[in-house]
């Protein structure tokens, strides 16, 4: 009315990704303390390598280059594998994610959601079994840290 138009679009559609991945509340304070790198990794985890029903991904060579590419695609960064290497173990030793084999590896499910409760509460105990499996503290170890 005072000579301005505004036009707001929602896009509706009937393909919604299955199982939806959610990005918890708890995951903003770590994620702040993450350095640029370590957190565009953690969010092309999320986005473009996790099992939706297991919260487990490939971490490998291809998966580093993979990263890069878009790295510099999307942020104009040009990151070295090394530094994504590097990043990738900082992830590991800040309890972002934990180690399950050779290349695999599990999302801690304090920072993403798969789905309800009910498989968060799986999440949460598939996990905790991991932790317990690699001698860690499923308490301690359970948490992600601020510090390496």
């Amino acid at each position: 009315k005072d000579g301005n138009s505004y036009s707001n679009t929602i896009n509706m559609s009937e393909e919604y990704l299955t199982p939806v991945i959610k990005l918890n509340n708890e995951a903003l304070p770590f994620l702040f303390h993450l350095n640029g790198c370590s957190k565009n990794l953690l969010l092309f985890i999320a986005v473009y390598l996790l099992d939706g029903e297991t919260g487990n991904y490939k971490a490998n060579a291809y998966t580093y280059k993979r990263f890069v590419e878009y790295a510099f695609d999307i942020f104009g960064e040009n990151y070295k594998l090394d530094t994504v290497k590097q990043c990738h173990r900082e992830l590991v030793e800040k309890n972002m994610v934990c180690n399950i084999s050779t290349g695999i590896y599990k999302i801690n499910p304090l920072l993403i959601s798969l789905g309800g409760d009910t498989k968060k509460r799986q999440l949460f105990n598939d996990y905790t079994e991991l932790l317990i499996s690699k001698g860690k503290d499923p308490v301690k170890d359970f948490y992600p840290s601020f510090k390496k």
